[in-house]
């Protein structure tokens, strides 16, 4: 390999005041000037006759170099005017262990490929191979994928075509998948022993899970990690953190433990599987919800954790403002109705429904509930599992639990046209019906169960409340720091200039404050906990008409609820912000 990136950018440094000489003009050209020069492809004098050239023509000087010099000249000065060493790619040089680093499908999208490792300081730096070393996405996303298993990347730039020959002569295909996967020897007697008694692997299985409890951790990432074996990662307030490696040799078998726990087939690494188990962990009952994923590295598995004992499913308690709460609990006080909690994956949806359930709850109610899964179990209400395999899939026990005489219905999501379909007919006959629909805010949610293929005349009769939620991390009131509110991000968060500008001017007049960046021993990061953020959105009749109308559209109806009071989602956001509550740039980071 050529100099590194440091003493390249040195030696260009004292070029460039020559190719601005020459006539280079802005930073691009300049270094590209330099680049020239620095490789001895140009002399200053046919720098600035190259220049000149591509003044007289209105094009860019790269644009000029093409029909001046080579192709592989000019990816070479690329390469080097980003700061970058090219190299001669040398694909018999490469470790499969090191390219193996890097999954096919993310080394296809970017055009890169890992080609070498070495150790420094403690931290393992990989070096990537780039056929475009000017993409600054393919550069970001490279280092945000090594980081995540604590690695450090450099870039140099190499020929696009030998990149190509690599990938396409380097990784095995298996079948039609269009990647290799990495399937290992069967368990030996010693990592069966370990598995099974109480060795080395069994005390990191339960230091892991003792401590993902004890941290509030919703999900355990086990992930292959070339160098160290087994990366252990927590997911904490909805944001991933490493915790900790486990030695290569125990890896195998710490996952071995846990397909035993949940009853799956230890023996079996190719096939993907998901079980459950409930544990006594820390002195509380802990669901543990586990999922194989069969990678191009070998075996890995999250584990989600459901802690029954931790959770407070008190409507009050979930975090919506007094606002939101009042319009809430109007909704769901009527006798009959479709109420729609929607949002993403891990917003926080299940447990609003449950909470909702819980106030429900009276000896004069007959409830049912059809979820996938039942996570939370409840007094006082009859819930279904749903099973497709034995035909208990959610239209056809939705269908069975009208025959039943229920006063409220939760149908856990609304997933297809039948269920919809069914769902809005029974809020109509009147039971009060509570669901999930996958939308990413409460106008969107109407539109959706149109679109699904239920008549716009039902779902404007059913629905009386529809709610868009996030969870957002709160702020440890231990090490947060005073902030004054940058104006670019409440820009960001849909506040018109005016608005914002006059946020900014009387931010002494809130409570604007900022995480720790260090953090301190009673938080994570300097956030501890999450709290919920919503819109709120009420149909009344002039909602219905719309969505029966021919100008129903979610931005029409967005328009319509906000006149009515329906505070946006990323603006109820702010104003936990301005309570000090949250963070503006962790309102940005969930909603923007």
């Amino acid at each position: 390999m050529s100099q590194q990136p440091i003493e390249l950018r040195q030696a260009l440094a004292e070029h460039q005041a020559v190719a601005q000489q020459a006539g280079a003009e802005g930073v691009m050209e300049s270094r590209l000037g330099a680049a020239l020069l620095y490789q001895d492809i140009f002399t200053a004098q046919q720098l600035q006759e190259a220049i000149a050239q591509a003044r007289s023509q209105t094009i860019s000087l790269l644009a000029a170099l093409e029909g001046i010099i080579t192709p592989d000249q000019l990816l070479e000065v690329q390469a080097i005017a980003s700061g970058l060493p090219f190299v001669q790619l040398d694909a018999n040089s490469i470790p499969q262990s090191t390219l193996r680093l890097l999954h096919p499908e993310t080394a296809r999208m970017h055009h890169a490929l890992p080609i070498q490792t070495r150790q420094e300081n403690d931290s393992t730096i990989v070096t990537i191979a780039l056929a475009n070393p000017a993409s600054a996405p393919a550069r970001s996303a490279l280092q945000q994928y090594f980081a995540a298993s604590d690695m450090q990347v450099e870039f140099v730039a190499a020929h696009p075509q030998r990149i190509e020959k690599v990938l396409k002569s380097r990784y095995e295909i298996d079948n039609e998948e269009g990647f290799e996967v990495v399937y290992e020897d069967e368990f030996s007697a010693d990592e069966l022993a370990d598995a099974t008694n109480a060795g080395p692997a069994r005390q990191h299985y339960a230091d892991i899970f003792q401590e993902a409890v004890a941290r509030g951790a919703s999900d355990v990432h086990l992930e292959v990690d070339p160098e160290k074996g087994m990366l252990v990662r927590f997911r904490i307030d909805g944001v991933m953190h490493i915790y900790d490696t486990v030695p290569e040799k125990y890896r195998r078998a710490l996952i071995a433990i846990i397909k035993l726990d949940m009853d799956l087939d230890v023996s079996d690494e190719r096939h993907l599987k998901s079980g459950r188990v409930t544990k006594r962990v820390n002195g509380r009952e802990v669901d543990f919800r586990g999922a194989n994923w069969v990678t191009t590295r070998g075996e890995e598995m999250v584990i989600r954790l459901l802690d029954r004992e931790g959770v407070r499913l008190d409507i009050a308690a979930m975090g919506f403002s007094d606002y939101n709460l009042q319009r809430l609990v109007h909704g769901y006080s009527s006798s009959h109705g479709a109420i729609v909690i929607c949002g993403p994956t891990g917003s926080g949806k299940s447990s609003t429904l449950y909470a909702v359930l819980s106030e429900l709850v009276n000896p004069e109610r007959s409830i049912l509930t059809i979820e996938d899964p039942v996570e939370y179990r409840l007094p006082g209400i009859q819930q279904t599992q749903v099973i497709t395999s034995l035909g208990r899939d959610f239209s056809d026990s939705l269908r069975n639990a009208l025959r039943c005489d229920p006063d409220v219905i939760m149908v856990g999501e609304v997933r297809d046209e039948m269920t919809a379909e069914i769902s809005m007919r029974a809020a109509i006959s009147g039971h009060l019906l509570l669901t999930t629909v996958h939308a990413m805010e409460a106008a969107l949610a109407p539109i959706s169960l149109i679109r699904m293929g239920v008549p716009a005349y039902q779902v404007a009769d059913a629905l009386r409340l529809v709610v868009s939620q996030r969870l957002v991390r709160k702020l440890c009131p231990l090490c947060q720091v005073q902030q004054t509110p940058d104006i670019n991000d409440l820009l960001a968060l849909n506040y018109d200039q005016a608005t914002a500008q006059q946020i900014v001017e009387n931010a002494g007049s809130y409570n604007f404050f900022a995480a720790s960046e260090d953090g301190c021993s009673g938080c994570t990061s300097g956030f501890n906990g999450r709290t919920a953020i919503a819109e709120v959105m009420l149909i009344g009749d002039l909602e219905k008409e719309l969505l029966m109308g021919p100008d129903r559209s979610a931005l029409n109806l967005r328009r319509l609820a906000i006149a009515n009071g329906m505070i946006p989602l990323a603006h109820d956001g702010v104003n936990k912000a301005a309570l000090g509550e949250t963070s503006l740039s962790e309102i940005r980071r969930v909603v923007a």
